[in-house]
């Protein structure tokens, strides 16, 4: 349809059906159940909804044979996912340790460990006053090798777990495989003592950990 508008629609089992309308931008409708959403963004992007990964589109949006193809693709699975990220941090020994797009995977999803994760902005209010708490929580768990306490900056980092829509978002991912099926929202008080309290109960300290702890207390006080 040249410059005025392309109609470019793909109705396969992915269940898209995306429309080009010239540079208005993209007119995109759900019709399946496979969570798949196309939006133009000075281009057009398909994002999974059940992923939360988002495929660009890198041809002409005038070329219909640009759009078939693009979408054919992402149907057979050819498309690599975009994922914007700030670099892997060089040092990250602190207490909470910094996730951003490109170590998600690798920080969140092994099996062994138990991992917290907050979604913040750096401009928000609420971000800032969890801040304290937080970090005390990270310092809380520094000795336990099971459990990471863990922060991303949502504005400059995707992931491909959450859709994030407001901040913070804390989400627990416990041990385990899968740990899509079994991550969960905390949605409790945002304070040290409760966020404590939640991981604690999720992930216990291991048989004789509060014995030692004790008996270190003891040592102490006999220095003393």
């Amino acid at each position: 349809m040249g410059s005025s508008g392309i109609n470019a629609e793909y109705m396969g089992s992915s269940g898209i059906n995306a429309e080009y309308m010239g540079s208005s931008g993209i007119n995109a409708e759900y019709m399946g159940s496979s969570g798949i959403n196309a939006e133009y963004m000075g281009g057009i992007v398909i994002v999974d909804n059940n992923t939360n990964k988002k495929y660009l589109f890198d041809g002409s949006v005038e070329s219909d044979d640009d759009l078939t193809k693009y979408f054919a693709d992402y149907a057979a699975g050819n498309l690599v996912a975009f994922l914007k990220s700030e670099d892997v941090p060089e040092k990250n020994d602190e207490a909470v340790k910094v996730v951003v797009g490109k170590s998600f995977e690798d920080e969140v999803y092994p099996a062994d460990k138990a991992v917290m994760v907050e979604f913040y902005a750096p401009w928000c209010g609420h971000c800032k006053k969890l801040t304290p708490e937080y970090n005390k929580l990270g310092e809380a768990f520094a000795d336990r090798d099971d459990i990471v306490i863990a922060k991303m900056d949502s504005t400059a980092n995707d992931n491909p777990s959450e859709d994030i829509s407001g901040f913070p978002t804390l989400v627990f991912y416990p041990k385990g495989a899968d740990k899509e099926k079994s991550k969960e929202r905390y949605e409790g008080a945002r304070t040290f003592d409760a966020l404590k309290k939640f991981i604690e109960k999720k992930v216990p300290a291991p048989a004789g950990g509060d014995d030692e702890a004790e008996g270190g207390d003891e040592e102490e006080k006999e220095e003393l």
